[in-house]
């Protein structure tokens, strides 16, 4: 199977949280003089634990999405 990747810009980010990793990404949309929210939808996501301390890290990886039906 070959999906397609969407087109356009990705924002990449990390968090202890994964709403900590969406928030960071998202904000890495530019503004936009037309309107006054940002829609994204997410592509990957994921999480990464271990180690000594049993740390965990969350990684996400959005695009802006003028058709996604969640506006934010």
């Amino acid at each position: 199977m070959n999906a397609s990747k969407p087109a356009g810009q990705y924002y990449e980010a990390i968090g202890d949280t994964l709403e900590q990793a969406v928030e960071r990404a998202h904000a890495q949309i530019p503004p936009r003089r037309e309107r006054d929210f940002a829609v994204s939808r997410i592509i990957e996501w994921g999480m990464q634990r271990g180690g000594i301390t049993g740390a965990q890290v969350f990684y996400v990886k959005l695009i802006e999405d003028e058709t996604a039906p969640f506006k934010t």
